[in-house]
């Protein structure tokens, strides 16, 4: 239905317009949330992400480019932050609360093996995947893999990312009344 869904997009953009340079934190912060356990179930990130990116990041390039790097500031903290914990904690982790996380062995075992058999490609890919880039970190810490080797693949997942999605959310901000109108023939 375009005629309800319309017009919540245009309250969304003139929202993000209204906020201004406070859309810089948002995107930081909807980055950062995007990349955590369970959070990404609850918080639509990726949805926050499209609309500030797209909007907000149409206004100018300056603004563009500041939301890109808001993003991949927050996207490279909260990797980070998951690859300590897994470094410290290890897999000990998941056998105490898997079940609370969304992770027991099977998936574990999983996300192991996507480590080991694409290493530094399956932390750059897994950026792209809501399960794996919530995970994949922890597991990359908890399996030893190399501090230096995890900070490099982690800020060129992390840019890639980024660019992929503010991208996509410039496309969706430029066109999204055509979207909205053909979408549901898709569907």
């Amino acid at each position: 239905y375009p005629d309800i869904l319309l017009p919540v997009i245009e309250y969304i953009k003139a929202k993000i317009e209204l906020l201004g340079k406070w859309n810089y934190l948002l995107a930081f912060l909807s980055a950062l949330f995007e990349s955590l356990p369970i959070i990404w179930v609850i918080i639509p990130g990726q949805l926050i992400l499209l609309s500030v990116w797209g909007f907000y990041g149409a206004t100018s390039t300056l603004a563009l480019i500041g939301i890109i790097f808001s993003a991949i500031a927050g996207s490279v903290i909260s990797n980070a932050f998951w690859y300590y914990l897994g470094k410290y904690y290890g897999e000990d982790f998941f056998k105490r609360y898997g079940i609370w996380v969304g992770i027991e062995q099977t998936e574990l075992k999983y996300l192991k093996k996507w480590v080991d058999s694409w290493g530094p490609r399956g932390i750059i890919l897994s950026k792209f995947h809501p399960q794996g880039r919530a995970f994949l970190p922890f597991i990359a810490g908890s399996m030893g893999f190399v501090k230096t080797r995890f900070w490099v693949y982690n800020i060129i997942a992390s840019t890639l990312w980024a660019i992929v999605f503010v991208l996509i959310g410039l496309f969706f901000a430029e066109y999204y009344e055509v979207i909205v109108k053909y979408m549901w023939y898709g569907i």
